[in-house]
């Protein structure tokens, strides 16, 4: 190697450096949007298929299949993806370091010291170094798209053009395409260049066919395969993100374009258009007048439809511009000391104007007609398709042009996708290897022209790339682009967005409400933020952003929708929903959600509580005391019931108690009254042995707030500490909040069997006008208290064996209701429940008088296992039957019929992913809110709109809880 080299890698060596401590700035960081990926590679790894939750839906809830490749991988080899990923991030990233130097050599030469440019423009990247590490697949894709332009540099080498090289280059663009969704069209933009370059410089076709069918046999073959697998062409995260977004990529105030016009602004990379023009354009001669025309047109028409904040810099560069062009074209050899004077007036004046300006001497604003907000966007694709063009010919086009294609291809996405909801400009890390190649042509070629227009061009010949001056000039631009970017990968290290550890103590709480309330069901959760609640939890996740959930990633928050598939087939048991999301989705404001679902005390989220969770009222608040007993009648409406107390519990362990208070006052208003408190306890009719604090509603719906006749249903795992063996009397006391106690009415009591304490006959034990239940309270020693569970629990096999599967589940909750509280007694024989219970009701299937039946049994079978082979056979039959009589049913329109018979089919089967498209294609028809009732719909309040009138949501409102928000970090929420 020259020395030259040695020197380039020494330096090199230092660049990873400064990389590498860049990348590990958030190194221990993950965005929450990664666990998807990881909960897919798992449930990949482990042979669930490609479902959110096992058991659940096939559904494409990922965006990158080649980085979920990997992912599997290092899972099915025994990785612990949330160890590992950091370092594959890191070590991808600085794999793509050395290659951009590897990728600079191959364009620019390898005598040159710009080929350090690109790696020190990426060490510098806010965005490389912030995705390079944070579990998604940024870091993938830049290496992809640095292997893809080294390879396309040397298969067009002009020195080279007789000598036959394979395009294997295409097989990196094939790659790129499959990480993410929008790689195909950067995969076209080389595609063409390569084609273009091959065809004019080769004059032949046979390197472009062979790219083709490189390219695109795998390519379709795995498009086949991926409509075949998940029905609709595109990943379900693009119909969840972008699908039914209003697009806005002509408007220059929409979102659309004020999230890149934030990226310019906070990265500071807006700073830097001159030199992103001459990385496009080139340099010498009229091209630095083109380049001048172009960063006019650029500036001007940013600054004057925006807020005018960089004009007068503006300005002041484009002045210095047309002096120093313009003397340099009028004189041969303008003396050095007048550009020089013009340089420091030129600076001078700028550092004025902003010293003025943070005095408060800011310029009058240029009045601006309204056609100047918008016509930017047009310009800047007008210019965007013009620079290219105008570099045809330069010095290193062959890779200007298409660094400069790949910048516009990552423009257009982030503009036409509206941004991102995560910080640090995610969609523009796909831009920096591009934009390292663009901005290190662009720097040199500003090394060239201060070297032009101070007459200090090396005298040998050829000319070099550029010389010592020019390279202190790109140096320096170089080093420039390290505050911007620092202080950007600051400022998010300073408010990260969520992690998935950081979304799991939500995933908790969820698992501990339904505990509490002794919620025996699945779990079905509506939520956002799905990568902690897919890779830790087992819950149906209803994903309210419609990533991972079909429905709501087609239907989105359409009224007749959420009501149907929220309120009334799903019913899930929590509802996670706040701030911006409660906004967009409206889902507050349905009739529904008021009357079925009570907000519950948070978790801990720093030093507040985190806010906006809703669980089911049924499942707190039932219409009747669910057992045979009646109530009995106190003062105040107030009702108690006989405790349910099914099992007997060992001395020194649990109870398993159902309490019921109910309020049986009339009418479609109830008073409003105190709240109170209930004591239960235990007692041998003359003292009391234990008492418990019974909280009605859990202190989650508080008594005022019980509908009339609503009676509370409390299940509860209560100590019995010291109590001794025997049976013993349950007493209650309700307490008003004076302390006073609610009288219970004796002859209420005769007739439910209970005594009140207090009275002439009988005496108080706890309080006067306490009810008594007697003999309600079984205490067993430890062991025999095991032999009956161990009876019950052996009853159970014997009963799924003989098709008695309703018994089977009651003997199941007998025996869990005897060991009360020993979650690890119950975890350890669930799996032998779960499949006995499933082929139970899978084989009593095939006696179901109708299919209706036949369903129900088979989702019962689905409940407990979806492994067993009784249920998956039968199911996989059954929704064969079903899709084909859909089928039938699609074909005469008959939406109703249809839509049930696909939505049932899916259900029993969830591998049917078109049984799921053509379920919610015939939702839509039934529900008025297909494609062509909407178009109407949307040109009628579009018309309403331009007439002035309010729109329909406008007249319709949103309805929101009085719960106050305060958006916090932890909350992605907050921004849709």
């Amino acid at each position: 190697m020259s020395a030259t080299t040695w020197v380039q890698l020494g330096v090199l060596l230092l660049v990873l450096v400064g990389a590498a401590a860049h990348n590990l700035a958030v190194s221990h960081w993950f965005i929450e949007d990664a666990a998807i990926d990881f909960a897919y590679a798992k449930h990949l790894a482990e042979g669930e298929g490609f479902v959110p939750t096992p058991g659940g839906e096939v559904v494409e809830g990922y965006s990158n299949p080649t980085w979920l490749a990997i992912l599997v991988v290092l899972h099915a080899v025994g990785f612990e993806l949330f160890d590992v990923v950091h370092w594959l991030g890191f070590g991808l990233s600085m794999t793509t370091v050395v290659l951009s130097w590897l990728l600079a050599r191959e364009v620019m030469g390898t005598k040159t010291f710009a080929v350090l440019i690109p790696p020190g423009f990426l060490a510098a990247s806010s965005q490389f170094g912030i995705w390079g590490t944070a579990g998604l697949e940024n870091p993938l894709w830049n290496l992809l798209m640095a292997i893809g332009m080294w390879r396309m540099a040397v298969e067009m080498r002009d020195d080279e053009l007789d000598r036959f090289r394979y395009p294997w280059s295409s097989v990196a663009w094939l790659l790129l395409s499959l990480t993410r969704p929008e790689g195909i069209l950067y995969a076209a933009l080389a595609g063409f260049f390569h084609m273009c370059w091959t065809v004019a410089r080769k004059r032949t076709v046979v390197p472009t066919i062979l790219w083709l069918v490189t390219y695109f046999v795998p390519w379709t073959a795995y498009q086949i395969w991926h409509y075949e697998t998940f029905a609709w062409y595109v990943p379900n995260t693009f119909y969840g993100k972008v699908d039914r977004k209003e697009q806005h990529a002509l408007t220059w105030t929409h979102r659309a374009w004020n999230w890149t016009r934030s990226y310019w602004r906070d990265v500071g990379q807006g700073f830097f258009l001159p030199i992103w023009v001459l990385g496009a354009i080139g340099d010498g001669g009229w091209r630095y007048f083109a380049a001048l025309v172009q960063i006019a047109v650029i500036g001007l028409v940013c600054q004057l439809g925006a807020d005018q904040r960089y004009l007068l810099l503006l300005l002041i560069g484009l002045f210095w511009g047309v002096f120093a062009l313009g003397l340099r074209r009028t004189e041969e050899h303008p003396p050095r000391w007048l550009m020089a004077l013009g340089t420091v007036f030129a600076l001078t004046l700028a550092a004025a104007s902003e010293i003025a300006r943070s005095h408060g001497m800011a310029p009058t604003l240029i009045p601006m007609p309204a056609l100047a907000k918008v016509i930017p966007p047009f310009v800047l694709m007008g210019t965007a398709a013009v620079m290219p063009v105008l570099g045809i010919g330069s010095r290193g086009w062959s890779s200007r042009v298409p660094a400069w294609l790949f910048v516009c291809a990552a423009i257009g996405f982030a503009v036409y996708s509206q941004g991102d909801w995560m910080k640090g400009f995610r969609w523009y890390a796909m831009a920096t290897v591009p934009g390292s190649i663009l901005f290190a042509w662009g720097a040199t070629s500003a090394g060239r022209l201060v070297e032009e227009l101070f007459e200090l061009v090396p005298a040998v010949d050829p000319r070099p790339l550029v010389g010592w001056t020019g390279m202190g000039v790109a140096a320096v631009l170089t080093g420039l682009q390290v505050p911007g970017n620092v202080m950007a990968t600051n400022k998010v290290a300073g408010a990260l967005d969520p992690a998935p550890r950081g979304i799991l103590p939500r995933v908790e709480y969820v698992r501990k409400l339904t505990e509490r309330i002794h919620y025996d069901e699945p779990i079905a959760d509506a939520d956002v933020d799905m990568g902690a609640h897919l890779y830790w939890s087992d819950f149906k996740m209803l994903d309210i952003a419609g990533l991972v959930d079909v429905p709501f990633a087609h239907q989105r928050f359409e009224t007749p929708f959420v009501r149907e598939y929220l309120f009334e087939e799903e019913k899930p048991i929590y509802i996670h929903i706040h701030g911006g999301w409660a906004t967009n989705s409206r889902i507050p404001s349905h009739p529904e959600f008021r009357r079925d679902y009570v907000e519950v005390p948070g978790f801990p989220a720093g030093k507040n509580l985190h806010i906006g969770n809703y669980i089911r009222r049924d499942a707190i608040l039932e219409t009747e005391w669910p057992h045979e007993a009646p109530g009995v009648q106190l003062e105040d409406d107030v009702v108690l019931y006989r405790p349910f107390t099914p099992a007997s519990a060992g001395t020194g362990k649990q109870a398993y108690v159902e309490i019921g208070v109910g309020d049986t006052t009339k009418g479609f208003r109830k008073k409003v009254r105190d709240d109170f408190r209930v004591l239960l306890f235990a007692t041998d009719g003359e003292r009391v042995l234990r008492t418990w604090d019974i909280p009605p509603g859990y202190d989650w719906v508080t008594p005022r707030e019980w509908k009339p006749d609503e009676v509370f249903v409390g299940r509860f795992e209560l100590p019995v500490g010291d109590l001794p063996i025997g049976s013993w009397d349950l007493g209650m006391v309700a307490l008003r909040s004076d302390g006073t106690v609610i009288a219970a009415d004796p002859a209420s009591a005769a007739e439910a069997g209970a005594v009140v304490g207090g009275t002439d006959e009988v005496p108080a034990v706890f309080a006067r006008g306490e009810v008594r239940f007697p003999a309600q309270l079984t205490i067993m020693s430890v062991e025999d208290r095991g032999a009956a569970c161990t009876a019950v629990y052996d009853r159970l096999f014997e009963l799924a064996a003989k098709g008695s599967c309703d018994e089977a589940e009651s003997a199941w909750d007998m025996a869990r209701w005897h060991r009360a509280g020993e979650q690890d007694w119950e975890r350890k024989h669930e799996p032998r429940v779960e499949l006995a219970l499933s082929e139970c009701w899978a084989i009593s299937s095939d006696q179901a008088p109708d299919d209706e039946e036949r369903i129900r049994r088979l989702l019962r079978a689905k409940r407990w296992s979806f492994r067993t082979e009784a249920f998956a056979s039968r199911a996989e039959r059954l929704a064969e039957e079903l899709e084909q009589q859909g089928l039938q049913a699609r074909a005469t329109e008959d939406w109703e019929t249809a839509y049930r018979l696909f939505s049932d089919a899916v259900h029993l089967d969830g591998t049917r992913t078109f049984s799921r498209k053509w379920a919610e294609e015939a939702r839509a028809f039934r529900l008025g809110i297909d494609p062509e009732k909407l178009a109407v719909r949307d040109a009628e309040e579009a018309a309403r709109k331009a007439e002035g009138h309010p729109t329909r949501r406008q007249r319709k409102g949103v309805r929101l809880p009085l719960t106050p928000h305060v958006p916090r970090p932890e909350d992605p929420e907050d921004d849709p």
